[in-house]
């Protein structure tokens, strides 16, 4: 294993840049009862976020992809 050391840590680091991204930093519900209207938003670091349906018949939407560079 000592052969590739620098390989393992490169990619470790690359691991925990991609899990920082990914994490939530904004959390929006919006319930509109005449429209029926009822989701939460999540938006991530990297830029991507869905919208989750309170009705579970609905699938989840990803409104804007990520962008990680």
């Amino acid at each position: 294993m000592t052969e590739h050391r620098e390989e393992v840590e490169k990619r470790r680091v690359y691991l925990d840049y991609e899990r920082d991204m990914n994490r939530v930093t904004a959390i929006v519900r919006r319930v509109n009862q005449p429209l029926g209207e009822d989701y939460t938003d999540f938006y991530h670091r990297n830029g991507k976020v869905i919208r989750k349906f309170a009705d579970k018949r609905k699938k989840d939407l990803v409104i804007t992809e990520a962008h990680l560079t």
